[in-house]
């Protein structure tokens, strides 16, 4: 049995990698991490947001990309790899 993303989750993957690396340094995160009042990055939000992830595993008859499963695990696991202060998880699963 092969367990190996597809040429496609590794594309996206690749890509969400880029995204993060271009929109989610550690000084975000640091930003996030010394104010008690902040509670995510709302640009980094708002950018997620705009990439369509958070509709990622949405059929698209209903507005998302219409993705599976392990696309958005994909996604997710990019996101954990960058520490992005964005509430990700709770909005998506």
């Amino acid at each position: 049995m092969n367990f190996d993303y597809s040429d496609d989750q590794k594309f996206l993957k690749d890509e969400a990698r880029k995204f993060l690396t271009a929109h989610c340094g550690s000084d975000r995160v640091r930003a996030v991490l010394d104010d008690a009042d902040k509670a995510y990055e709302a640009d980094l939000w708002k950018a997620v947001g705009e990439q369509g992830w958070l509709g990622a595993a949405i059929p698209e008859e209903f507005g998302g990309l219409g993705l599976g499963h392990i696309e958005l695990c994909a996604i997710a696991e990019e996101l954990g790899r960058a520490c992005a202060p964005i509430p990700f998880a709770s909005t998506v699963y």
